[in-house]
């Protein structure tokens, strides 16, 4: 890893308990919106993307079976979390992977940094052990927001399905 970047460490994957107190349902006609949140961007990222996954498929089902680069590209902070979360959806319904884990999460520590790289586990997606839930197309920009306060970040978003 080069000297320019700060590495963040997302230590736990958040379980099944604690889904709810930090990763919202909201009301959306016709798509789905979700509120996440956490003690800065990239906590709250994890609790989004954990989100994200668990309405595709039962993040319990998924075995830590292998590990993959990410990366996401964006010129601010919710160009690159909105690309991230779409990488995500790419794993998952182009790649046939299912995601569990977000090992590692990199941002640049420069000015003029635009990119996100990080890790993920997870294993290969098995029709026999997995069955996909709903049919997410891709993170829109509408109504998307990154807020932050009392010591919180939130990360709203729509799904488009």
């Amino acid at each position: 890893m080069s000297d320019n970047r700060e590495l963040i460490h997302l230590s736990t994957q958040p379980d099944s308990e604690n889904l709810c107190p930090r990763i919202q349902i909201l009301e959306h006609s016709g798509d789905l919106k979700l509120l996440a949140s956490g003690r800065d961007f990239f906590e709250a990222l994890a609790y989004a993307s954990s989100g994200l996954i668990s309405q595709i498929v039962d993040i319990e089902s998924i075995q830590e079976t292998k590990k993959l680069p990410i990366s996401a590209h964006g010129d601010d902070e919710s160009s690159r979390a909105i690309a991230f979360l779409n990488e995500l959806i790419y794993l998952i319904y182009g790649r046939k992977w299912l995601p569990k884990r977000i090992m590692r999460l990199t941002q640049c520590s420069t000015k003029n940094c635009n990119t996100l790289e990080g890790f993920v586990t997870g294993e290969p997606l098995d029709p026999e052990r997995h069955t996909l839930k709903l049919d997410i197309k891709a993170i829109t920009y509408h109504e998307f927001e990154i807020s932050r306060s009392e010591g919180m970040t939130t990360i709203q978003f729509v799904c488009d399905l």
